[in-house]
């Protein structure tokens, strides 16, 4: 310090003692002796200073220093003290203008270097000197005499602070730095164990973030996002333990399958009941486990007998369709009959068809149905497959025994314009009654049983005889009217005889009268009486032609009519006869049906 006084004083040799006051002489060695002093506050309470503030802070390089603030008279001195750390300390003075102005004449006289000078737009000068070690910054404002300071800072020391904050610096970032890149390693070593389906590998791996995270020392902390890589490990850790499940079903899936292939049923169930384990509703191992455990009953009990028509519903269906086609077939064909047969299926479980049918021997068939329902027997248990479960041949048995009677009796249905008789049911009186025909209709009832409990029943029009036929015109010969009357089923005729009834009386009253009038002219002895009675009689005879015309006229048109629609009649029953002859016609008709 004495060489630095001495740096600072020889410039003083060509300033006259007289011209500097002793005043501003113990300032500026005051100034700077606060460089190098120790125990500042001490030294300076001693020397009548006034403490203002003393706190620990931290410099704009992060060092923790004690700043404090002394005033004594106009003056303020703020000092930074760096004792701790091996520095000299920092002084700002603000002072008067006179000393202000003593010691910047001081400095610019003593080979101090103009660094830099600015003015504000508050008028306020800054003038900064250097020369190694120090740096001394004037601060001045130019609008007033007493906003004046003098800071001065040694610059080794600065740049030394400078240096060792950017070295601790430098060397904070490449330890963040190796923390960070410890824990990206982290998660790329995860991927990559993903990658390879190594699942407890990858868990064990990203728990290792927290392991660093524990270790980070607490100053670093708030220099790592320490929350998106403990999201990353949350996230991480889910992630893989949802692949490890799904890896782990797989895998007990496909060795399920491997086992079931192998016909290894047991190990195979194991395998399933695993993988519910690890995920209750899976739908394959659901499925499989149902599956193994009937092939697992099945294997474990072979001597079970199964019905077939639960194994195999669609051959067992078609099996009933066509017995029961062809027991329809001979029921059709035949008036009357009685037949019994079993068919008994059966298959062992080496797949060997057991199957047996027969025909009762007091069935009442002709021997061409007979064997025609032999033959479809046998047609159906050769067309047998044998029961499995799961590829596996199973014992099964079903019995068809059936017995059908049926008969067929005939009775008459009379249909006129007045009514159906005997009342019958509702079925064969609209059928009746579509035909539009009146006459006496044949009804065949044909009643089928089955095994003496189910009724099927058959009813068909088997004969027929008109009514209203071309002899029923002679009805008109005898009472005008009937014919038409019988013929066109009442549509016609029944006003005729109420119409030719006064037509005659007329033609018979009209003849009388002519015939008393002729009398009385033949005795006439006069002319006007001969006059008279002539006329007379003339007029009533043409009446009497008249009414016989009109009258005979009416009675040959009914007549005519009786005959036409007698012979209509007759040409559409014969029509509707030829087709019952080709085939009776079915009013309703049920056939057999062996197993609803």
């Amino acid at each position: 310090m004495k060489k630095l006084l001495l740096l600072f004083f020889l410039p003083l040799i060509i300033i006259s003692q007289e011209e500097v006051s002793e005043e501003n002489k113990e300032k500026r060695d005051f100034v700077f002796t606060l460089l190098e002093v120790e125990n500042v506050r001490p030294f300076l309470e001693t020397k009548g200073w006034n403490t203002l503030s003393a706190a620990s802070v931290f410099d704009e390089y992060g060092n923790n220093v004690f700043k404090y603030t002394f005033s004594k008279y106009q003056d303020r001195v703020t000092i930074w003290d760096y004792e701790e750390i091996g520095f000299e300390n920092k002084i700002n003075i603000e002072t008067d203008k006179y000393f202000y102005n003593f010691f910047f004449q001081l400095i610019q006289n003593s080979g101090y270097t103009v660094q830099s000078k600015t003015i504000n737009e508050a008028q306020v000068e800054e003038i900064l000197f250097e020369k190694n070690p120090l740096s001394i910054l004037f601060k001045s404002n130019l609008n007033s005499s007493r906003d004046h300071s003098i800071e001065i800072t040694n610059i080794k020391d600065e740049t030394k602070r400078k240096q060792i904050f950017e070295a601790a610096a430098m060397k904070r970032q490449q330890k963040i730095a190796a923390i960070q890149l410890q824990l990206e390693n982290i998660l790329l070593t995860t991927s990559e164990l993903i990658s390879i389906e190594d699942y407890n590998g990858a868990l064990d791996e990203i728990t290792l973030i927290q392991v660093v995270i524990d270790s980070i020392e607490i100053d670093y902390l708030g220099e790592i996002d320490i929350e998106y890589y403990q999201t990353m490990m949350v996230s991480k850790s889910n992630e893989i333990e949802e692949l490890k499940r799904i890896s782990t079903i797989a895998f007990y899936l496909d060795q399920g399958s491997n086992y079931y292939n192998a016909e290894k049923f047991q190990l195979s169930l194991d395998s399933y009941q695993k993988v519910l384990v690890i995920d209750s509703t899976n739908e394959i191992a659901l499925i499989k486990i149902i599956e193994l455990e009937e092939i697992l009953n099945i294997v474990n009990n072979r001597e079970k007998v199964y019905s077939y028509k639960n194994l195999d519903k669609n051959s067992y269906q078609t099996v009933i369709s066509r017995l029961e086609s062809k027991l329809n077939t001979v029921i059709d064909e035949s008036n009357n009959g009685y037949v019994n047969f079993f068919l008994s299926i059966s298959f062992d479980t080496l797949g060997n068809n057991l199957t047996t049918f027969n025909i009762n021997e007091n069935s009442k068939i002709s021997e061409i149905h007979k064997n025609s329902i032999f033959q479809v027997l046998d047609e159906i248990k050769n067309s047998l497959q044998a029961t499995k479960i799961k590829s596996h041949y199973v014992k099964s048995e079903e019995t068809i025994n059936t017995t059908i009677d049926w008969n067929t009796n005939k009775y008459h249905v009379k249909y006129s314009e007045f009514n159906i008789t005997p009342p019958q049911t509702r079925i064969i009186e609209n059928k009746i009654r579509n035909k539009g025909l009146y006459g006496k209709y044949e009804i065949s009832k044909k009643k089928k049983q089955l095994n003496g409990v189910n009724t099927y029943n058959d009813l068909t029009i088997s004969n027929f005889q008109v009514e209203g036929s071309p002899s029923d015109a002679l009805y008109s010969l005898i009472i005008p009217g009937l014919g038409s009357q019988k013929t066109t089923y009442g549509k016609y005729g029944k006003k005729t005889l109420q119409r030719l009834i006064p037509l005659i009386a007329i033609t018979v009253g009209a003849k009388t009268i002519s015939n008393k009038q002729y009398e009385k002219y033949s005795s006439s002895t006069n002319s006007a009486d001969l006059s008279l009675y002539g006329e007379s009689a003339d007029l009533w005879h043409r009446i009497y032609l008249g009414g016989l015309s009109l009258s005979t006229t009416v009675y040959l048109n009914d007549i005519r009519r009786a005959l036409i629609n007698g012979f209509k009649n007759k040409k559409v029953a014969n029509d509707l006869i030829y087709e019952i002859k080709q085939s009776p016609i079915s009013i309703e008709k049920r056939d057999i049906v062996l197993e609803n």
